[in-house]
């Protein structure tokens, strides 16, 4: 079943089911290195994570779902905005300025970014949706 609620504004209906959060998926074992983050999935290889992919794994010590952790991703380490950014991400975050994730910036760049990374993430049986 489908739910759908009404945008007053625009008079739209838009879908209003929660969004399924992510999980770091059981038994899965991750050490912090100097490069990264390695993570061993139960059914796979080690993985290094790097970058976004390490910043999102960090995230991911508390299900979270995918707008919030776009957010976390888009504020500076230590940033405004409900509590502390993730470290790495600089200062002025990704929003704006271009920067590691690369185009333009802006929060569509992050929610692509952080979609992309739980697919890669799911893939190797990292991560799980939480219903």
């Amino acid at each position: 079943m489908t739910m759908y609620g009404t945008n007053e504004r625009a008079g739209q209906a838009q879908d209003i089911r929660p969004q399924p959060r992510w999980a770091r998926s059981p038994n899965v074992l991750d050490r912090p290195t100097r490069q990264g983050v390695m993570v061993l999935p139960p059914e796979g290889a080690a993985v290094l994570l790097t970058g976004p992919a390490a910043r999102v794994w960090e995230a991911l010590a508390q299900p979270l779902d995918r707008d919030q952790l776009a957010d976390r991703l888009a504020r500076p380490a230590g940033g405004k905005a409900g509590g502390p950014g993730l470290p790495g991400v600089p200062a002025g975050g990704f929003g704006g300025s271009g920067g590691p994730a690369g185009g333009s910036g802006g929060d569509a760049d992050v929610a692509d970014q952080v979609a992309a990374v739980l697919g890669d993430l799911r893939a190797i049986g990292a991560v799980r949706e939480i219903r």
